[in-house]
């Protein structure tokens, strides 16, 4: 009575190559052949289609991950809140500037560049200088920052909070540029929420661009937090 001893294989792979190396063992005995390229070929054969199943599991298993991809260079409102842009307002704020830059704005007798309000710039210089570093000083210097949650107004180097609007708090800004400010390239943003005015920023350096980002910001906000609102 002959006993049959029976192995267990993991896979076909590991079949033909434990059959290979036996086969390769006996070459002293018998010459390679037809036998060991058969092998080889059914080994690779099985190999592949191990990788291929491997490959189409993995497809499988991604497909039905739903888990969110964060994107580079965006942070939630809900994780933190990150600055995306900073100004400073031009010395339209002070209404000292303000007269001065109506008396700049004097062409008389605008012949080339000789305009009275440019002599008026070049005699005012030192009380110009002193507004600007005013605006700026410790303390006392304001800027404005727009972050992914709100507008701010902060004072002095330390950032202290003196006001701010929420993101969802307005859905139109309007340009006001008093008189005084067009010399600065300056001008008010009003925040509206419907016909409500809502905030108001003094004397922004190069309003148009700023308002842009403040229209972006919020357009971003209230876009993620309506996506996130359970239906």
């Amino acid at each position: 009575q002959t006993s049959r001893k029976w192995v267990v294989y993991s896979n076909a792979s590991e079949f033909w190559r434990i059959q290979l190396r036996e086969l390769e063992a006996s070459w002293p005995r018998q010459p390679p052949g037809l036998a060991i390229a058969v092998i080889r070929v059914r080994l690779l054969l099985s190999s592949a289609s191990a990788s291929h199943l491997c490959r189409v599991q993995a497809v499988s298993t991604a497909a039905t991950v739903t888990a969110p991809q964060p994107i580079a260079g965006v942070t939630p409102a809900e994780v933190k809140e990150v600055t995306v842009m900073t100004v400073w307002p031009s010395n339209a704020r002070f209404a000292l500037g303000r007269a001065l830059g109506n008396l700049y704005a004097i062409r008389f007798p605008d012949f080339y560049f000789f305009r009275l309000g440019n002599l008026i710039a070049l005699a005012s210089i030192p009380i110009a200088l002193v507004l600007f570093f005013l605006r700026i000083a410790p303390g006392i210097g304001t800027r404005y920052r727009v972050t992914n949650r709100r507008v701010v107004v902060e004072r002095g180097l330390r950032g202290v909070l003196e006001k701010s609007v929420d993101l969802d708090r307005f859905d139109a800004i309007d340009v006001v540029v008093r008189p005084g400010q067009e010399w600065y390239y300056a001008g008010d943003l009003v925040f509206r929420l419907g016909n409500v005015e809502t905030f108001r920023l003094d004397a922004v350096s190069r309003p148009e661009a700023f308002k842009e980002v403040c229209l972006k910001a919020h357009m971003a906000y209230v876009g993620v937090r309506k996506a996130m609102r359970p239906s």
